[in-house]
């Protein structure tokens, strides 16, 4: 099978089909989403064990269920899950950036039996997070920091906050959409001018700037952060207010994500069916098709 591997550069490779480990499944990949995650991976800011699998989010259909796993699965479509016991997937250990993975039961979530759109499917444990977090801001003030996939789609879905400011440098075309559902939007060279309390703060970027920001604030806001970063950053340890967002509702994030307005999805996500072009990533999310429904 092809894969994308990490071997002190990121390169397509042929490997066999991963064995299936107890309390795991084998999932046949149709698609993967790279994102700056894997940015960090192929420019050297995050360090991952030579031959490791990347892809931390995609999603199939489970072929073969190991000892013990969860017999739901069994011949269901699912989309990857964040983070594991075992980490984050195309990090910590072996991603959705092959033709074939091996999951546990834990990384992976139901999708509706019938998927006719690759893209919501694909990114439906991102979209669980921001749907979330968005809950979480009914009629409360909410400052995200973060400009990517999980960042702005927080801030579209807060329809019902009573204040939206986001943090990040999206792109040009982004800023444009960005600014007809948030209050306010600053880069994060403003980020230590931003004063006041928030009742929410959702930490969704590995900027270095944003996780000393979150240090420095009152202790009246909760901050809830990424999934990802919860393992990959040291610096929002120890803090008292702190809760790792919720990803669960995979079903419920596919329909949600199926459900963007077209413009929003062509300045986030860009979809290609070539591995070896994948990298490094130029959209918030890039959704490699590896084969067809």
């Amino acid at each position: 099978m092809k894969a994308l591997v990490f071997q002190y550069n990121a390169i397509v490779v042929d490997k066999p089909k991963p064995p299936i480990p107890y309390n795991h499944v084998l999932v046949k990949v149709y698609a993967v989403a790279l994102s700056a995650l894997e940015n960090a991976v192929y420019g050297g800011l995050l360090w991952v064990e030579p031959g490791r699998i990347l892809g931390a989010e995609g999603y199939g259909r489970v072929e073969y269920l190991g000892v013990d796993a969860d017999t739901s699965f069994s011949g269901r479509l699912v989309a990857s899950l964040p983070k594991t016991e075992r980490g984050i997937p195309g990090v910590d250990y072996d991603g959705f950036a092959a033709e074939y993975t091996a999951q546990p039961s834990s990384g992976i979530g139901l999708l509706p039996r019938e998927v006719d759109d690759i893209v919501a499917a694909t990114l439906a444990s991102s979209t669980s997070i921001a749907l979330y977090v968005a809950e979480k801001s009914r009629g409360k003030n909410i400052l995200i920091i973060g400009s990517g996939y999980t960042g702005i789609l927080t801030a579209y879905f807060s329809k019902q906050a009573v204040n939206i400011v986001l943090v990040g440098n999206p792109s040009k075309k982004l800023k444009g959409i960005v600014r007809g559902f948030t209050n306010v939007l600053y880069n994060y060279n403003k980020l230590s001018d931003i004063k006041g309390e928030w009742d929410i703060v959702f930490l969704s970027s590995l900027d270095a700037r944003a996780r000393m920001y979150v240090r420095e604030i009152g202790r009246a806001s909760t901050v809830i952060v990424h999934p990802w970063l919860e393992l990959l950053s040291t610096s929002i340890r120890g803090l008292t207010r702190v809760e790792v967002a919720g990803w669960t509702r995979t079903g419920e994030a596919y329909y949600a994500g199926k459900q963007l307005p077209v413009e929003l999805r062509d300045g986030l996500i860009k979809v290609i069916d070539n591995l070896e072009a994948a990298l490094p990533v130029t959209a918030p999310r890039v959704v490699v098709k590896l084969v067809k429904e």
